[in-house]
């Protein structure tokens, strides 16, 4: 089961109670290893496991969907820092200081705790942090995890052209999602808006906030994401890749679990390569999606432009020649080439029919996914009887 971005800004939250006092964020959760934990998705999570290291002051969690029989599945969650502990507060200092590459001195206790879960058969889906601990994107690149963050610091000309390479061949793989006019973050790494080459890991929102409860999220638990006053086409297209490459990591862990067991069937194999399949074509509808609910606005925008132009040409015309009637109106203005024909019935009709065009693109696809859907018949139940295989 996908977190959502609310979800993920939820843990990051929580990961800072894991010393036990709740003081940092008394609203929410104290995460202890087996305690179940409810999501603003409501999805039920259980920590599988914490880690709080006093040398270097990091903390760190996984939590795993209890609902979902594939509960090897898990999310990895590392604090940023918490001012209060002082290991903590110097890390970050010496991770702001450093020379370029070597990164925060808690990166290397996050490696071992991915690394670790990872020898015990744990499958991670998702990397993410919050501020500091942005070097989860480091982590995400070499342990090849999707991974998101949230108001993130961190030093680009630190990578490797390996690690750039990697990133310019999967982008929205790494996602970090940050305020404009953000004081904190600028100060640490002092990146600014479009003078950084962040390699299209950054989604720059309106604002100057650094609190995590100040991000606002749509109904489908997405960070609601706005390039000034509108909602940036780019943006959503960049989440719905993030969402493909968990999708992604998720049925590739399912099938490392199949192929520990052995070949994969024939049964098995071709549910494990419908998935695939089914992943992509989603994406691609969600994409196509976007792109063509974009252009159906801006000719429907057109109309509307179209009908403005007339309105005022017309008030225009009338306050002109205050003397003459309606029709006297009309007629002046016919014989200049303005009629409402010429300016709005025209221009409407082809409006309309590349709109009408469009929304039978979308409707084709449509039809042509729900195909493929009837002929897995569900992917819940087709899930549930590979897990249950898997557990025999």
């Amino acid at each position: 089961m996908i977190l959502t971005d609310e979800d993920l800004v939820e843990l990051n939250q929580i990961v800072y109670n894991i010393e036990g006092d709740g003081d940092y964020n008394p609203d929410v959760e104290i995460p202890k290893k087996n305690v179940e934990i409810k999501l603003p998705s409501g999805t039920k999570v259980k920590v599988i496991e914490i880690v709080d290291d006093e040398d270097t002051g990091y903390q760190g969690m996984a939590v795993s969907p209890i609902s979902d029989i594939h509960n090897n599945q898990v999310t990895v969650v590392s604090a940023a820092t918490d001012i209060s502990d002082s290991n903590d507060r110097w890390g970050a200092m010496q991770a702001r200081n450093r020379a370029p590459g070597s990164g925060s001195q808690q990166t290397s206790v996050a490696n071992d705790f991915i690394e670790k879960l990872q020898a015990e058969g744990y499958n991670i889906e998702k990397l993410t942090g919050y501020s500091q601990s942005a070097y989860m994107l480091r982590l995400g690149i070499k342990h090849k995890i999707p991974t998101v963050v949230f108001n993130g610091w961190f030093n680009y000309n630190s990578l490797t052209d390996e690690e750039k390479d990697f990133i310019s061949k999967n982008p929205g793989f790494l996602i970090n999602y940050r305020h404009y006019k953000d004081k904190v973050t600028w100060l640490n790494d002092y990146n600014k808006f479009k003078e950084i080459n962040d390699l299209g890991t950054i989604i720059w929102i309106t604002g100057d906030s650094h609190s995590l409860t100040d991000w606002v999220f749509d109904s489908l638990g997405r960070l609601d994401a706005y390039d000034g006053n509108k909602r940036s086409v780019e943006i959503l297209l960049r989440q719905s890749q993030m969402n493909l490459f968990t999708k992604l990591q998720y049925i590739s862990n399912i099938k490392k679990q199949l192929l520990a067991k052995g070949n994969l069937s024939s049964s098995e194999k071709i549910f494990i390569d419908t998935c695939e399949s089914l992943a992509v074509l989603s994406n691609v509808r969600e994409m196509m999606d976007y792109g063509l609910s974009n252009s159906i606005i801006i000719y429907e925008d057109g109309i509307s432009r179209a009908e403005n132009i007339w309105d005022s040409t017309l008030d225009s015309a009338t306050g002109v020649g205050s003397l003459l009637s309606y029709s006297e109106v009309l007629t002046a203005l016919a014989s200049g080439g303005a009629t409402e024909t010429s300016i709005v019935n025209e221009p409407t009709s082809i409006f309309q029919e590349k709109i009408n065009l469009l929304k039978n693109m979308i409707d084709e696809y449509d039809s042509f996914i729900s195909q493929i859907e009837s002929g897995i018949e569900k992917f819940d139940e087709f899930d549930r009887e590979i897990a249950k295989s898997m557990m025999e």
